[in-house]
């Protein structure tokens, strides 16, 4: 299927569609919590210039998304996650797709929403760039779905995140699911420290403040190797530093410059940092006493 310069694929799934984000123990440099992937699809139609799923087979997922279609499968491994997981813990569904950019997946997205409504021990996340939430605004959520956009000023997603809704359109999206009860965080990511991204970024942050946030998550560009040959150019000269964790970064400074920034332009006590070290978080965490620290993908 086409959608424009996009290629949708449709097929069945034949591994788990469940799995710890990793699989043994954390690997080094890692802070993320762990949690659960839902990978109901694998791609994204956005074509976001810096997206990690490019450095992965070989740029493959350019342009392209695979959903599956043996949904009764994947809502009988949700069900039994739901009666077995040991400890409360956050389902994510947009690790490896857009919970909500493929045309269609607002009503897997649905089911899923109602079947975490049922109880109250789990927490089912959303992350997206798209504004597609019509769906999802009457649903009995039981504000156990806790939905993120992720945006960037409209300078750079003009540049940078060439087929995603504009930057105004999720963030109109995401005050319509506040006002429908759901907990709803804005990432910030990957901020690009392009000339200009001070006065950039503070507009985006002005607008983010009028808006009622369970808190808010930044995160710098950053990359494994397998992305650099994907990346435009200007991209791939800002990432000079190799962090223990594998991944190139924009030097620590500058990092630590654009966080400063963004903590204290941003009027949120829920905040933090994604994909980064323990050596930025030890940082903020001293300058940013009156924060309370989270990641993106722990929902409590």
């Amino acid at each position: 299927m086409q959608l424009g310069d996009c290629t949708l694929e449709f097929r069945e799934r034949k591994s788990k569609f469940l799995t710890p984000f990793w699989r043994q123990k954390k690997p080094a440099g890692v802070l993320c919590c762990q949690f659960y992937e839902l990978k109901w699809a694998n791609g994204c139609i956005h074509d976001c210039q810096y997206c990690y799923l490019l450095g992965t087979s070989r740029g493959m997922w350019r342009k392209r998304e695979i959903v599956f279609t043996n949904t009764d499968a994947l809502e009988r491994e949700v069900d039994l996650f739901l009666r077995t997981a040991a400890k409360p813990t956050v389902l994510h569904t947009g690790e490896i797709a857009d919970s909500l950019a493929a045309p269609g997946s607002e009503r897997l997205m649905s089911r899923l929403i109602l079947k975490f409504a049922r109880q109250d021990r789990h927490k089912l996340l959303l992350l997206t760039k798209s504004d597609n939430v019509e769906s999802l605004l009457g649903l009995d959520h039981g504000k156990m779905t806790v939905v993120g956009f992720s945006v960037n000023p409209e300078p750079i997603a003009k540049t940078y995140e060439l087929l995603a809704p504009p930057p105004e359109k999720r963030l109109r999206a995401a005050e319509k699911c506040v006002e429908a009860g759901y907990s709803v965080m804005i990432r910030i990511d990957p901020i690009i420290p392009v000339e200009g991204w001070v006065d950039f970024y503070g507009e985006l942050y002005e607008r983010v403040n009028s808006m009622k946030l369970h808190g808010v998550v930044l995160g710098t560009l950053r990359g494994f190797p397998t992305l650099m040959r994907f990346l435009p150019t200007e991209l791939r000269a800002m990432l000079k530093e190799k962090e223990i964790d594998g991944r190139l970064h924009v030097p620590r400074k500058l990092r630590l410059d654009v966080y400063r920034e963004g903590f204290r332009n941003l009027d949120f006590i829920r905040m933090g940092v994604c994909k980064e070290t323990g050596f930025l978080w030890a940082e903020l965490k001293k300058e940013f006493q009156d924060k309370r620290f989270f990641c993106n993908c722990n929902c409590y």
